[in-house]
């Protein structure tokens, strides 16, 4: 029962920061959450992985006079040279992970050891974590990272993620976990490179009165990490090099059983 829970738990958090809109604070009351978490584990028990209609191929003409190439792995997109602005380390209370933050922008651990949310205003980080809701001007990004032990319990098995795949094709299959919010639009997941060194997946996501974009990449020992970003429409691409900057930055550095632990006590 407990390990449902937890599972429940996490997976409302995924959800949450997939759709842009990562923040516990957010879920004001029990039944609020408990209505959450059914809902979701009655579309992770119904999940079907997507399928795509191969394109079709075209019949050569002629005898072809070369060996075809192999296939190739998709080279992922450069992520945009980040800024300049400076950035404060920042090591979680439980000592579980750590990050750098711009510096003068607000921040607060929503969930010590497991979830941070940052933004560019006191102003804006107060109103994001209460309303749920920015205005124009405000950037938010949030930053959560859940043990791959979660993904394999037997209430996502029929999603068929892809573990050990490249990091868009494993976002790519969680897909089907968020499909319960018919509100957002969810662009192609691309592979991107962080840092030079660092590949994460990255969707962007539309909703009315926001705009933003998810990253995901392996952060640890077992543990995957997820970076959204919440702007006004219209504005969130003037941050995306803060973005990626802040993401390449970040380190999970407990292993995946500590988390799990840390998510199951609370």
């Amino acid at each position: 029962m407990r390990s449902r829970r937890v599972l429940n738990k996490a997976l409302v958090m995924l959800v949450l920061v997939m759709t842009a809109l990562f923040a516990l604070a957010n879920c004001q009351n029990e039944e609020q959450l408990k209505e959450t978490e059914l809902t979701l584990e009655a579309e992770a028990r119904a999940a079907i992985l997507p399928t795509s209609t191969p394109a079709p191929v075209a019949t050569p003409t002629e005898q072809p006079t070369e060996e075809p190439e192999e296939d190739v792995e998709p080279t992922p997109t450069a992520a945009a040279a980040t800024t300049g602005n400076d950035m404060e380390e920042y090591e979680s209370v439980t000592e579980f992970f750590s990050l750098k933050v711009p510096t003068g922008w607000s921040s607060a651990e929503a969930l010590p050891g497991a979830a941070f949310v940052m933004a560019n205003s006191d102003a804006a980080l107060e109103r994001y974590m209460n309303e749920s809701s920015v205005t124009s001007g405000d950037f938010v990004l949030n930053v959560g990272f859940l043990p791959y032990d979660l993904f394999e319990q037997r209430e996502v098995k029929p999603l068929n993620i892809q573990f050990g795949a490249t990091p868009d094709v494993f976002l790519q299959s969680l897909l089907p976990i968020f499909n319960i919010r018919g509100d957002a639009v969810l662009s192609d997941v691309d592979l991107v490179s962080l840092d030079g060194e660092r590949d994460a997946g990255m969707i962007a996501v539309f909703e009315e009165g926001r705009e933003g974009m998810i990253l995901m990449f392996e952060a640890g020992d077992g543990v995957v990490a997820f970076v959204s970003t919440v702007g006004f429409p219209g504005e969130a691409a003037d941050f995306q090099e803060v973005a990626y900057a802040v993401a390449a930055e970040v380190a999970f550095n407990a292993d995946h059983e500590t988390l799990y632990g840390r998510l199951l006590r609370d």
